[in-house]
C-alpha cells in the first residue's frame, strides 16, 4: 500500500520534532506548580506538563493515529492546536538547562530535617500560600546546606502584601534574606526586591506595594548564612494584607463545567483585591478545599476566575463574618 505525498510530509514532519524531543526526554520537568499553564496543556490529565504532552500534541497535530482519549483531551482542552504550541511546551522544558532557573540536583536528595513543603528548591516547585491564613504560618527549616524554599501567590493590582519571614528557635543563627520574582523576572535572574535588612537570628519582611498588575508572584526565601542549617534553622513564612478586617473566608472546588474534573492553577480574584489559585493537584491540608481566601471583607464583593481554555468566571457573593462562605467554580471549555 503506497504512501501519498500528505501523509509523506506528515511523517517527515513527525520525524524531525520526535528526534529533538528525544534529546531532551532525559530532562522532562513537572510544571504543575505553574499558573495559567497546566490547563490547557495537560493533554492526559496527569497535573503534568512535560514531553509527553508535547508529543501527544505533536501526534494530533501531524495527524499520526494516537490514543483516542489522549486526543480528546487534547481537542477538548485546545481545540485549534498548532505547531507553535507544541514549540512553546518544547520552550518549557529546556528552562532546566537556564543557569537561572535550575533546581540543584542535591536538592531532590531526602534529608532529616526536611519541612513539609519539600521539595521547593526552585520556582517551578513553588508552593501556593495562602494570603492571611488564618490556621498560621507556613513552617519551614532550611534543612541542608544551601538550601532554598519558594511560594507563590497571586497578586491583585493595587494591593500592598508583606510577606513576613520569623525566626522560630532561639538559637537560630539563620541570615534569611526574601526575594520576589515574577516569571519575567524569574528569567532574567533579577529580583523584582529583595530584603536582608536584619542579621543574623533576626526576622526579615519585604513589603510589596502598590502591586502594578494581577500576577502570579514567586517567593525566593534563602539563608546567607550556608553553614548554619538542620534541626535548629526553622522558620515561618506568611504573605499578609495588613489591612485585612475581622476574618470573613471564602472556600470551595473548581471544576470543568462539562466533564466534572477538578482544574487546577485557574486563578481567582475578588472586587476587594483578595485572590487564591486553585491547588487540587497538591494535598493542602488547611482548608481541604481547591481554593481558600481567608480574612476577606464581609458584606457583597464579585467573584472572578480565569483559566487558559476556559470562559472567565464571575459570581456575586456575600461574606458571612462567621460562617465561611462556600463558593464553588465551574469553568466552562471554549468553544
Amino acid at each position: 500500500m503506497g504512501i501519498n505525498r500528505l501523509n509523506l510530509l506528515r511523517i517527515i514532519k513527525f520525524g524531525i520534532l520526535l528526534i529533538v524531543f528525544s534529546t531532551l526526554i532525559s530532562v522532562s520537568i513537572s510544571f504543575s506548580q505553574q499558573a495559567s499553564e497546566i490547563t490547557v496543556f495537560d493533554f492526559n490529565n496527569d497535573c503534568d506538563i512535560n514531553l509527553r504532552d508535547a508529543i501527544i500534541g505533536l501526534r494530533v497535530l501531524s495527524g499520526v493515529d494516537t490514543d483516542v482519549q489522549w486526543k480528546e483531551a487534547a481537542d477538548r482542552k485546545n481545540p485549534k492546536i498548532e505547531i507553535r504550541d507544541v514549540i512553546y511546551l518544547l520552550q518549557l522544558t529546556t528552562l532546566i538547562v537556564s543557569p537561572d532557573t535550575h533546581c540543584p540536583e542535591e536538592n531532590f536528595q531526602a534529608y532529616e530535617f526536611e519541612d513539609n513543603y519539600e521539595d521547593d528548591d526552585c520556582f517551578r516547585l513553588a508552593r501556593v500560600i495562602i494570603i492571611d491564613n488564618e490556621k498560621g504560618p507556613q513552617h519551614h527549616t532550611f534543612h541542608n546546606e544551601g538550601d532554598e524554599d519558594w511560594i507563590m501567590f497571586y497578586g491583585v493590582q493595587g494591593q500592598t502584601y508583606d510577606i513576613q519571614a520569623e525566626i522560630v528557635e532561639e538559637e537560630n543563627q539563620c541570615d534569611i534574606v526574601i526575594e520576589l520574582y515574577d516569571m519575567e523576572a524569574i528569567q532574567s535572574g533579577d529580583a523584582l526586591k529583595s530584603k536582608d535588612y536584619n542579621g543574623e537570628g533576626e526576622n526579615e519582611t519585604l513589603r510589596w506595594e502598590n502591586c502594578p498588575e494581577d500576577e502570579v508572584l514567586y517567593v525566593k526565601i534563602r539563608n546567607l548564612k550556608t553553614e548554619f542549617w538542620g534541626e535548629k534553622a526553622k522558620y515561618d513564612l506568611s504573605v499578609i494584607i495588613s489591612t485585612a478586617p475581622l476574618p470573613g473566608h471564602i472556600l470551595g472546588d473548581v471544576i470543568d463545567k462539562n466533564t466534572r474534573q477538578k482544574i487546577s492553577d485557574v486563578l481567582i480574584s475578588t472586587s476587594e483585591g483578595r485572590s487564591a489559585i486553585s491547588n487540587f493537584c497538591h494535598c493542602y491540608f488547611y482548608c481541604a478545599r481547591d481554593y481558600c481566601i481567608y480574612y476577606h471583607p464581609s458584606g457583597d464583593c464579585t467573584l472572578t476566575a480565569t483559566a487558559p481554555g476556559y470562559e472567565d468566571f464571575s459570581v456575586d457573593i456575600n461574606v458571612s463574618e462567621v460562617i465561611p462562605t462556600e463558593q464553588d467554580i465551574e469553568m466552562t471549555p471554549l468553544p
